[in-house]
């Protein structure tokens, strides 16, 4: 998977913590992660840094999500996204957990 690595405070993995509903939704855990390009994006594929990070993880879902389409790295020029501002109100803004993680 693509992803940015990004080195923040206590306070700020706090913040992080309650965005991606840690540990009720997405566990956040630590893996592996390998470098293919540098801070100023200059690909380094090959030079193979690596180094343990911290990472959020959805464990618990629908087996038939892995069927779905996905993207494999985040795109906001994607048909399917919806900006945040433009998504509908919901009296519950984590109501969707129960639908990725139980069955209809």
């Amino acid at each position: 998977m693509k992803g940015e690595v990004y080195d923040v405070d206590d306070a700020m993995l706090r913040i992080l913590d309650e965005l991606e509903g840690h540990p009720d939704y997405y566990t956040r855990d630590k893996a592996t992660v390998k470098y293919l390009t540098d801070e100023n994006g200059t690909d380094v594929s090959g030079a193979g840094k690596t180094e343990v990070v911290q990472m959020y993880f959805l464990k618990h879902f629908r087996e038939e999500l892995l069927s779905a389409d996905f993207a494999e790295e985040f795109d906001n020029n994607l048909t399917q996204y919806v900006a945040r501002g433009e998504r509908p109100q919901q009296a519950d803004p984590r109501a969707h957990w129960w639908d990725v993680k139980h069955k209809p």
